[in-house]
């Protein structure tokens, strides 16, 4: 059989929807289970404002989670998340988008334990020190959890879970 009769079957018609038809269902699987897993989140359609919420920074240095006329990403992680531990670093490829990036550190058992993690991973914002209060009111349920605010603190995204600094970017994009 000669090169192009193979290559020209490896492309027919029905391969050619059937790849398609396998491409949408996986793509709809995982939007589906993103749903699922910020089912408990905060509503993300700009209809949940956020009050200034004050807390103290790993500093020790008193600091709101999200400054007022400006776009702020909240990123909630756990030292001991392994899941935190490969994500964190997208944060590192934001700095052109103009965001407050504010690392919230939750569900810790030490300071020094945060200490380590922002020295391990070179985190050069400040970090903010969370609580249960500030988990409530998130509704945070796992790490990581992040939360994009528009400059008058309404959430206009959300996201659970491994994510790249390219979805941040978009998802900053979208909503402007």
């Amino acid at each position: 059989m000669p090169l192009s009769e193979k290559f020209q079957s490896l492309f027919t018609k029905k391969k050619m929807i059937r790849f398609f038809i396998e491409v949408v269902v996986i793509i709809g699987i995982i939007f589906a289970v993103q749903a699922w897993r910020t089912k408990d989140m905060l509503a993300s359609d700009g209809t949940v404002h956020i009050e200034p919420i004050k807390t103290v920074s790993l500093a020790g240095e008193p600091m709101l989670l999200a400054k007022e006329s400006e776009r702020t990403l909240l990123y909630f992680f756990a030292p001991w998340c392994r899941v935190c531990n490969w994500s964190i670093g997208s944060l590192e490829n934001l700095s052109e988008t103009n965001l407050n990036i504010v690392p919230v550190a939750m569900d810790y058992e030490s300071l020094e334990e945060v200490e380590a993690f922002v020295a391990k991973h070179n985190i050069d914002v400040d970090v903010a020190l969370g609580n249960s209060q500030i988990g409530q009111t998130f509704g945070i349920q796992g790490y990581p959890s992040y939360y994009l605010l528009d400059e008058n603190q309404q959430v206009i995204a959300k996201h659970f879970g491994y994510t790249t600094s390219t979805q941040i970017k978009l998802q900053n994009w979208m909503t402007l």
